[in-house]
């Protein structure tokens, strides 16, 4: 089911951008951008690099990488680079202050449960929600018997 879901969000990933001049390139070439996250002092990369192949005017993507195993002040860069013009790249400095992580007891964890099914199962806990009376389905048979 997993793997399904999987290849159905790769596919999905629209790959309409902009076409670049590039006369000597043997098909039609697209913008392309590159982003990704260094942390200079350990001389790193942080995550691996986000290919972004939908860009028109703009986009938004999440980066992930691990958090340090130190708390305090870490300084990262993140790289956005272009695969089709030149000195258009973009370095930008950020700056995370990393606090300790909070202690988490086994009966708080419960994976995979959105808000609302949080809030359904309180009210199902509550004696709202479903009576036994709800889940159950009448199915009437209208054709006629000779």
């Amino acid at each position: 089911m997993m793997r399904g879901k999987k290849e159905k969000t790769m596919e999905s990933r629209s790959r309409v951008s902009h076409i670049v001049h590039c006369p000597y390139f043997p098909e039609e070439k697209h913008e392309y951008w590159w982003v990704y996250v260094v942390d200079r002092k350990l001389r790193c990369i942080m995550m691996a690099p986000y290919h972004i192949t939908d860009l028109v005017d703009e986009t938004e993507v999440q980066l992930k990488f691990p958090a340090p195993d130190t708390v305090g002040i870490r300084q990262y860069t993140v790289h956005l680079r272009s695969d089709s013009y030149l000195d258009c790249d973009i370095t930008l400095v950020l700056k995370l202050d990393i606090k300790e992580a909070k202690i988490i007891s086994p009966d708080e964890l419960k994976y995979g449960i959105s808000d609302d099914e949080k809030e359904d199962e309180n009210d199902d806990q509550n004696g709202e929600g479903l009576s036994s009376d709800d889940d159950a389905v009448a199915i009437s048979d209208d054709s006629e018997t000779d």
